[in-house]
């Protein structure tokens, strides 16, 4: 894995000062790329490319980057994994004369031969990369699939003499002279969903390339565009008009044969490789695959913290049933206040999923051992593993048929119902047993008011919240229904899952995985996002997904072929830290001096009594408000941390 960095400029500059812009560039991405560096720049002195490698295959100097192609038209500065490069060499020209086995190499020779647009097609793996042509004097960005890779372009300044790109929006703000202003349109977003999602960024003018897409900047015409290459929803929707012909046993069988060939691809390395094994269904399934795999004891890591929710013992029982080398860390609020605030600028701007914290100590755990590590992300988005899907599977249907006088009332009331609620709850000892239920609790009285199934999804996702002032409330971007509700051919959870592959996957669990990762030099894969699982799971009947109350039917099935089913007899905790107690007791002091002692109280944008409300309400234990908190936190630590015109 590596991170890229380039600049196209509209006049002729000194080579020189383009070799100072990238190396400053690629300083601030050093750890995405310990091993070694790049820089390119064409003779025209308009166009500079620079790389920094993580050497995972083709550790010699073969691998090295930026790289010009065998027919000398293409430079290219890649950041990726392409699984299925070996198996491309096959079919490409066999005169080819391979100056190494990177997969960089392969990628190149592909679009000599190919184009674009076909070997977008043909690869199967993660990326995102700068590629320079220079017959067309076009520069591409693109994307890989489902947005594992990064990658951000925008103007250096509002002169637009200079289109930059990198795979860290660190990257892009370091260069001299940079100005850019706070994207005050998406905080109303970012406080409801924990990320700046789609295109946007923390900065006005700096964006993201979306999955499944690239972009192109033509020197000659100044002019920019965007392609769309891949969509999730429309290969769903293909994939649903050839339904899987067979019983739900060879549906498991299938997925047994297809699961483990994706894993044996991913395990391809030139350097050690492990597994991070949360003890959940997802990633104990792809360390099953694993160690069914390989020849020899597989090494995998875990994170866990004292008290209730724990998955750490689940994933020491697992990784003994497989004979695997387990090495695991145990935190507490002492290990979390250490990371703050420095967790908060490793994601370039700010990022509130608290389980930003455990991901980033396993990754910095199992890179005391390995380089690369397979994860079970994207189970739950691909195979109905939100408590979401079947809350809008078995109720919604229930409660969408309720008089709507009747749920409004319940709606209105919910703020006064909610804790006594709890309070019976904590008196009954149900508290204690279910993870983050006080939120839960809210978000179900909430959904009483929805109208429609997009607007559930909405709700149980990002919960809305009235922190913005009225005066700039008219002007904030809020998180619109993905297209999807409106099609009929997918079930009510059906269309939640493709709007969380397309929205919630890439903008929360992938960058939060990347950006964890590579801050250690750690290259993480991820199996459930290979392209043949995700057309096959979509040929599925919807009740091998969820059915009668249970979530990934087809997944527990094809785990139980592997281990005891009992040992993940246990309800979804997800990957988290106990950050509500937390923020009540240990990070109390630490939270308050950033929500009201810091940059959040120059910002006019907030209403500061409603964020004192939510304060007030969370440390008394009278509601969950610790999402809207540490989305506010995370903001008001990032702007310490980073000058920017506000």
């Amino acid at each position: 894995m590596c991170g890229i960095v380039g600049s196209i400029y509209l006049k002729e500059t000194l080579q020189e000062n383009i070799d100072a812009d990238l190396s400053m560039m690629l300083k601030h991405i050093e750890h995405r790329g310990p091993d070694a560096s790049g820089l390119w720049i064409h003779e025209n002195n308009q166009v500079g490319l620079g790389h920094r490698r993580l050497a995972i295959l083709d550790l010699s100097d073969a691998g090295s980057q930026p790289m010009q192609s065998h027919s000398k038209r293409f430079h290219i500065s890649y950041n990726g994994e392409i699984y299925n490069h070996l198996k491309l060499r096959e079919e490409l020209d066999p005169d080819i004369v391979w100056n190494g086995t990177s997969d960089t190499e392969t990628l190149l020779s592909c679009i000599d031969q190919w184009g674009l647009d076909k070997t977008l097609q043909m690869v199967d793996g993660m990326f995102a990369f700068a590629l320079w042509d220079s017959s067309e004097q076009q520069v591409y960005l693109c994307r890989d699939r489902f947005g594992e890779k990064p990658l951000y372009y925008g103007w250096h300044s509002s002169s637009n003499k200079q289109f930059i790109f990198a795979s860290e929006l660190q990257s892009l703000s370091s260069t001299p002279e940079f100005q850019q202003k706070l994207n005050s349109r998406e905080i109303n977003r970012f406080i409801e969903t924990n990320n700046f999602g789609g295109e946007a960024t923390v900065y006005k003018n700096l964006f993201k390339v979306l999955p499944g897409n690239y972009i192109s900047f033509n020197l000659r015409t100044f002019s920019l565009t965007k392609k769309q290459y891949w969509s999730s929803y429309d290969e769903a929707q293909i994939a649903k008009s050839k339904p899987f012909d067979g019983t739900f046993n060879d549906a498991v069988n299938h997925l047994d044969d297809l699961l483990r060939s994706v894993v044996s691809d991913q395990m391809l390395s030139d350097v050690p490789v492990g597994c991070l094994l949360s003890g959940g269904l997802d990633s104990s399934l792809i360390a099953c695959m694993m160690a069914a795999e390989s020849g020899a004891p597989i090494n995998t890591f875990s994170i866990g913290h004292s008290g209730e929710s724990n998955e750490a013992e689940r994933a020491q029982l697992i990784a003994n049933a497989l004979g695997a080398n387990h090495t695991e860390l145990y935190v507490d609020s002492n290990a979390a206040l250490d990371l703050i605030p420095d967790i908060f600028n490793f994601y370039s701007e700010p990022f509130a999923d608290s389980s930003q914290i455990p991901t980033y100590l396993v990754a910095q755990l199992a890179k005391q051992k390995v380089t690369v590590v397979l994860s079970g992300d994207a189970g739950d988005e691909i195979f109905g593993g939100y408590n979401r899907y079947e809350y809008a599977h078995r109720f919604w249907p229930k409660i969408n048929s309720m008089p709507k006088n009747f749920r409004s009332i319940v709606s209105k009331f919910a703020p006064r119902i909610t804790p006594l609620i709890l309070l019976a709850l904590k008196l009954s000892g149900a508290n204690s047993k279910w993870e983050n239920v006080e939120l839960k609790i809210q978000k179900m009285l909430m959904t009483m008011n929805c109208h429609s199934v997009g607007e559930l999804h909405e709700l149980l996702l990002a919960p809305k919240h009235k922190l913005i002032n009225s005066e700039f409330s008219g002007s904030a971007n809020s998180k619109q229904p993905h297209p999807i509700f409106l099609d009929n051919s997918f079930s009510n959870f059906e269309q939640m899952m493709i709007a969380d592959t397309e929205t919630y996957l890439p903008d929360d669990i992938l960058v939060k995985v990347d950006r964890a990762a590579m801050r250690n030099s750690l290259e993480t894969r991820v199996p459930f996002l290979d392209s043949r699982i995700f057309s096959f799971a979509w040929s599925l009947p919807a009740h091998y997904k969820v059915s009668n109350g249970e979530t990934k039917r087809l997944l527990r099935a094809l785990l139980s072929k592997y281990i005891d089913p009992q040992l993940l007899d246990q309800p979804k905790t997800g990957f988290g830290i106990p950050v509500a107690a937390w923020l009540r007791g240990p990070l109390k002091d630490y939270a308050s001096h950033i929500l009201f002692d810091g940059q959040i109280k120059e910002l006019n944008y907030f209403n500061h009594n409603e964020i004192l409300t939510l304060w007030n309400q969370h440390i008394s234990g009278q509601e969950d408000n610790s999402a809207h908190l540490w989305s506010l936190i995370s903001l008001g630590v990032w702007l310490e941390k980073n000058n920017i015109a506000l």
